[in-house]
């Protein structure tokens, strides 16, 4: 699952994503948050990208801690920050 964006209606409300999963009868998932406002940006901007998207989805996992669990973003030209990251990832189980 990926939360923070409609595919269909172009448009993005992980909450509101989230109110339609649980609605549809889906009683747990885990994913990453997801911006398609940030494909096509230039990769330096990608690490700043790449930490928002992450924050994003550990805020709704904290939001819906029964029903969601967050999945991270990493990046092969962010070598250093997705270690980071996934270290952060593990620490948080």
């Amino acid at each position: 699952m990926h939360i923070g964006y409609d595919f269909n209606n172009k448009s993005g409300d992980s909450r509101e994503y989230l109110r339609e999963a649980k609605a549809a009868g889906i009683t747990r998932c885990a994913g990453c948050a997801i911006d398609m406002a940030s494909n096509g940006q230039p990769i330096e901007n990608y690490g700043d990208i790449i930490n928002r998207l992450n924050a994003h989805a550990y805020e709704i996992e904290a939001e819906h801690p029964d029903f969601y669990t967050a999945g991270v973003h990493v990046h092969p030209d962010f070598v250093d920050l997705s270690c980071e990251i996934m270290r952060e990832h593990k620490r948080r189980g």
